[in-house]
């Protein structure tokens, strides 16, 4: 029976939680992309894990609308973001735990998490929250690989890297009042 569990959890790409509200199940598509601003002290991406096929051409609007992305199956978007003041900058491997980290050598990293199912974006956590999202990222070389946990999911991913998304409005983050990307 052991066998069968860990098998079933490999096919799946996630496990779920007894309590998670819904089941993530395999993952069709696993999606990184860049802000095109990006610079080597500075920069965002966000990482999308979807049971929904989701091109990188569909996913390229994701630094100001998620709606493509979002509009079948379900999955999980982490947003991540680090800073630095010099060359120290902490790049894109390494831990990433949900909300702010910071590192008087390495800068900051900033993680928000979110859940989708049925067009709906859950939130589920972000800066100074008490969010237990975490990424480890183990290579960062083409496209982002490593594993994953939160509240109700946890697992492994291997993902395309789409580049850059398309220049457009501001991707909405922490930095104003709704703590959620704007998906209109």
């Amino acid at each position: 029976m052991l066998a069968l569990s860990l098998l079933a959890c490999s096919l799946t790409g996630t496990k779920s939680t007894a309590d998670a509200p819904f089941d993530m199940g395999r993952f069709a598509s696993q999606r990184w992309i860049v802000d095109p601003n990006n610079e080597a002290d500075n920069g965002v991406g966000l990482l999308l894990l979807s049971t929904g096929e989701v091109s990188c051409s569909e996913f390229s609007t994701a630094g100001y609308d998620l709606e493509k992305a979002v509009r079948s199956g379900e999955g999980l978007i982490f947003m991540l973001e680090y800073e630095s003041d010099d060359d120290q900058s902490p790049g894109w491997t390494g831990l990433w735990s949900g909300g702010y980290a910071y590192s008087d050598v390495k800068g900051e990293r900033y993680l928000q998490s979110l859940a989708f199912s049925d067009t709906f974006l859950y939130y589920l956590g972000g800066y100074y929250s008490s969010d237990s999202s975490w990424v480890n990222i183990e290579d960062a070389s083409d496209g982002l690989s490593g594993t994953f946990q939160n509240s109700y999911w946890s697992g492994k991913f291997d993902t395309e890297a789409c580049g850059a998304w398309e220049e457009g409005e501001k991707l909405d983050t922490w930095y104003n009042d709704t703590n959620s990307w704007d998906t209109n």
